[in-house]
């Protein structure tokens, strides 16, 4: 139950500071629906614009997240992938904060070996 409360509370902190809208079920496929003008604006544009130096800066690399840039870039679009990149890194942030954690480098490369 706790985690289901947690995942619901990370979910809405992303649509509070990125201000992502709802989601959207077409058959069996989960989409977030677009982002808008609501929320705390600076730190949206805070964000969106991390992402893109991100983004820009991801080709060429082969670390785990570079390639899942890579993939999103290709079938989404680079605006796109850069609010994906942005909403998830809202997400890490709200983790760090609420439960005063400090950032975790996780490499599936490592794991995969």
């Amino acid at each position: 139950m706790a985690a289901i409360l947690i995942t619901f509370e990370i979910i809405h902190f992303g649509k509070i500071c990125l201000a992502i809208g709802g989601k959207s079920i077409y058959g069996d496929k989960v989409v977030l629906l677009g982002i808008s003008k609501r929320g705390n604006g600076y730190l949206r544009t805070l964000l969106i614009h991390g992402a893109r130096s991100v983004l820009k800066n991801c080709q060429g690399k082969t670390d785990s997240l570079s390639r899942w840039l890579q993939a999103l870039i290709e079938r989404r679009g680079f605006n796109k992938a850069a609010v994906a990149l942005a909403n998830k890194n809202a997400r890490i942030l709200w983790v760090m904060a609420t439960q005063n954690k400090r950032y975790e480098v996780r490499s599936a490369d490592v794991v995969m070996s």
